[in-house]
Order: C-alpha cells, then sequence, then structure tokens
C-alpha cells in the first residue's frame, strides 16, 4: 500500500509536534531484504531495501528521513564537498545529495547507517539505535533542545 503525502505530513507534524521519532529497522531471514517501519500503532512502511554488497538499515534509514522530512529541513543541511571556493577544506554530510536542477535534496542511505545517523543529528534529533531481538532494530531520535 502506497502512503498518501497527507498522511507523511501528518507523521511529520507528529514528530515535529513530540519531538521523537522513533523506526523499527526488520531485516528478513535471508538478511537480503530490510524494512522500515514507524514505530507506532499503524507500522507504515516508510523504507525498504533489498539485495546485497551495502547497508540496507541505512538505506532504509535514509528513505524514512527523505519521506517524513520536508524539504526545507533538509535545505538548512551543509552539502558534502571537497574544498570551498577558498580551497579551504569544508565537510558535509555525506550521503547528503541535491539535484542540480530541481534543488531537491535527496539521501544516499547506502553509504551507511552510521551516515544517516549523521544526518538525524544535523536535523537537531540525536538518535540511539537499539537490538531489540534477532534481525530487528530501534532507532529512537529525540529532539535536542
Amino acid at each position: 500500500m502506497k502512503i498518501s503525502r497527507r498522511d507523511l505530513e501528518a507523521q511529520w507534524e507528529t514528530i515535529d509536534s513530540t519531538g521523537e521519532f522513533r523506526l523499527h529497522i526488520l531485516y528478513s531471514r535471508s538478511g537480503l531484504t530490510v524494512k522500515a517501519r514507524l514505530w507506532h500503532p499503524d507500522g507504515m512502511v516508510v523504507g525498504v531495501a533489498d539485495g546485497g554488497g551495502y547497508d540496507r538499515a541505512g538505506s532504509v534509514l535514509g528513505q524514512a528521513i527523505e519521506k517524513l522530512w520536508p524539504q526545507s529541513e533538509l535545505k538548512r543541511l551543509i552539502l558534502p564537498s571537497h574544498r570551498t571556493a577558498s580551497g579551504v577544506p569544508r565537510l558535509g554530510l555525506y550521503g547528503l545529495e541535491e539535484n542540480s536542477t530541481t534543488g531537491k535534496r535527496w539521501l544516499h542511505g547506502s553509504c551507511g547507517l552510521g551516515s544517516m545517523l549523521a544526518v538525524l543529528d544535523a536535523l537537531g534529533y540525536p538518535a540511539r539505535v537499539f537490538s531489540t531481538g534477532n534481525g530487528s532494530q530501534m532507532v529512537l531520535a529525540t529532539r535536542r533542545k
């Protein structure tokens, strides 16, 4: 079932008003498919990754962030670059990309769970990851005060 834009906006309003983002990362028995569900009674799937050779947990977390956070919030973040115009090294958020034509920002979550946790931190939601059983993790992010 496809999630409507209205449902996603309602979820962002909940995250923004409560200051909490909770995500359940579920691994298939084979380990080749990973899903991200919002940790609430509806449990909407907000990310799916399958296959091998990359960080699927990071990928589904990146998909969830991209879907739930407004573009205006993502645009506040520093894009990765190696040098500024003056030649001074500048670091941005690894995995954060911008379409040069439309200006829309998106996340390359396959670069790693740690990189996506850094994005959450930069958005003001430092996160912790807990193991919740065999093939399952919970990401709990609480807004910085």
